[in-house]
């Protein structure tokens, strides 16, 4: 009766720690929309430039930044897609991710200029153009 007893016990034990193991295989957790971004809405591209409709600086900190160049290397992985390419699509995406979620921007997001300080320590910003769906 104790044989048996410990043998369910180690089973219990084992089905424990694989669930344990399987639910840190799944990856990080995207980041909640919101989470270390701040969106603004500006007038002008850049200070010589006309006023233009659904322009946004949207800054993202550090560890967003992180993410974002982490999702661009995996998307840059096949030979017709340069790093440089993927980069901007992995901003692109997260910007149009962003602005959907806060209901700004029903359509997709377009970099028109990033600021970063290129040592990929810190965070990123730049100015996106909303353009709407065609569709």
């Amino acid at each position: 009766m104790i044989g048996k007893r410990k043998s369910r016990l180690w089973l219990l034990v084992g089905v424990v720690q694989f669930a344990a193991l399987g639910s840190g295989c799944a990856g990080p957790k995207p980041a909640a929309p919101g989470a270390g971004v701040t969106v603004v809405p500006v007038e002008r591209a850049a200070w010589d430039r006309e006023p233009e409709p659904g322009l946004f600086r949207i800054a993202f900190d550090a560890e967003r930044a992180l993410g974002i160049r982490r999702a661009a290397e995996r998307g840059g992985t096949s030979q017709d897609i340069g790093a440089y390419t993927a980069e901007n699509r992995a901003i692109e995406a997260e910007a149009e991710h962003e602005l959907r979620a806060r209901g700004l921007c029903d359509g997709s997001a377009k970099l028109l200029r990033l600021q970063e300080d290129g040592s990929g320590q810190s965070g990123m910003s730049g100015i996106f153009k909303c353009r709407p769906p065609v569709f």
